[in-house]
């Protein structure tokens, strides 16, 4: 009768320690960013429309400040491997 306790114990705990984690996985929270993925996410909510204004207006907001840097990790990583 012990035994069945602690193994369904165990179990709920397996599970609620598996469901924690997925979580964390899901929400990105466990996972590391890369330093310059949010100009890269950024870039993909800019505007649809074809409009001067909008255009200057996403321009604006795109920073290219670091990208001379960031081609240098990446070159960095292929040159690594």
């Amino acid at each position: 009768m012990k035994e069945k306790r602690l193994v369904l114990v165990l179990a709920a705990l397996l599970l609620i320690i598996l469901g924690v984690v997925s979580y964390l996985l899901a929400s990105g929270k466990l996972t590391s960013r890369v330093p310059y993925e949010t100009s890269i996410r950024n870039m993909e909510i800019q505007s649809d429309s074809d409009e001067v204004a909008d255009i200057e207006a996403d321009l604006n907001t795109t920073e290219l400040d670091n990208l001379d840097k960031e081609l240098g990790d990446i070159e960095s990583e292929l040159n690594s491997e």
